[in-house]
């Protein structure tokens, strides 16, 4: 525990506080050794949480995050805290949370959007740029520090409104180009373009789930929305997992040591689906001059099928979807209104 109690002029006790580079110290008098214990354990719990209102312009970034999540954002509801977590931790594993607020300046952000832009989607770029923003912003108001936020000083990259569509030769492209450098988030991508499933929904799988010349059924401990669907496996597909079947039988041993956790060959997609959307950025940036992600994969599944005639009511039960109004974005009626009006 970063507490102490150096030795302090007779009659007095010194308490010394000290977390992540913080230091706070507080004298008492030696008739208050128990008011002396009881602040150094406040302080340090609240060093802990994030409090930072009395360490102005000395905490790291780190700290201004955590002290985000101690209170703003934990106004938000449902998933948007749960989300709000998983952003700030991820933020936390990179060397700029360590810099002390006083010290962050524009460069050094600019610097990390690049970085994170080798890996990332544009819109998870300018989501972690936008927490950090946000942080910044509610500790100047909590310590009335006259420091400027650094975010405003470089540009955030665009955010997509919709989900881009990849075009036949696109899609093409960048399977072969998977298939030679990351044979799963092949599977995984093929998996997705024939069926329109999502990322998590597809790392779920096994093969029990798996009716190879059938379907996929996908249950609802998998599905977003807690509902099961079965989806009919398209002979493209078929052929890619009936290979990648026996990929895992013929190399079972080797599989099943380095996924301790998930035996091999029982499951379709072995790795996180976090290394899949990383992955399959990486070769869509270099087989396309567009931004895209894995999700689109699923968005130009969805189109195609829409395309080439399946209604609303079709692809809300391949997609999984609960409502039709998240499909609107697949239909548009003004292209739609000659066809109906020359049937008349």
């Amino acid at each position: 525990m970063g507490i102490s109690y150096p030795k302090h002029s007779k009659g007095k006790i010194r308490v010394q506080v000290k977390h992540n580079g913080i230091k706070k110290t507080k004298v008492f008098l030696e008739s208050e050794k128990k008011d002396a214990q009881d602040w150094g354990l406040d302080t340090y719990v609240k060093l802990r949480q994030g409090d930072i209102t009395k360490f102005k312009d000395r905490a790291t970034l780190a700290e201004v995050l955590d002290s985000y999540l101690d209170s703003k954002a934990t106004e938000l509801k449902g998933d948007g805290y749960r989300n709000k977590v998983i952003i700030v931790n991820k933020l936390k594993e990179y060397e700029i949370s360590k810099i002390r607020i006083d010290k962050l300046h524009g460069g050094t952000l600019e610097e990390f959007k690049l970085k994170l832009r080798k890996t990332k989607a544009q819109s998870t770029v300018r989501h972690y740029l936008t927490t950090i923003s946000v942080a910044i912003d509610h500790y100047i108001l909590i310590t009335r520090s006259k420091i400027t936020n650094p975010v405003r000083e470089i540009s955030l990259p665009k955010a997509h409104a919709d989900p881009r569509e990849n075009t036949i030769d696109e899609i093409d492209s960048i399977l072969k180009a998977l298939q030679h450098e990351h044979y799963q988030t092949y599977i995984a991508a093929c998996t997705a373009y024939y069926t329109g499933m999502r990322i998590g929904e597809i790392c779920k799988l096994t093969w029990h789930d798996v009716r190879l010349g059938d379907y996929i059924h996908v249950r609802t401990v998998h599905s977003k929305n807690a509902k099961p669907r079965s989806i009919k496996i398209s002979k493209k597909l078929n052929e890619v997992l009936k290979q990648y079947y026996l990929h895992c039988l013929e190399h079972k041993d080797e599989l099943d040591k380095h996924h301790k956790k998930r035996k091999a060959c029982h499951d379709v997609i072995l790795v996180n689906p976090r290394h899949i959307a990383n992955n399959f950025i990486k070769v869509a940036r270099r087989c396309s001059d567009k931004e895209y992600t894995f999700h689109d994969i699923r968005h130009t599944c969805l189109t195609h099928l829409r395309n080439n005639g399946a209604d609303i009511f079709t692809l809300r039960s391949i997609s999984g979807h609960t409502s039709t109004r998240m499909l609107e974005k697949y239909i548009h009626p003004d292209d739609l209104n000659g066809e109906f009006l020359d049937s008349l």
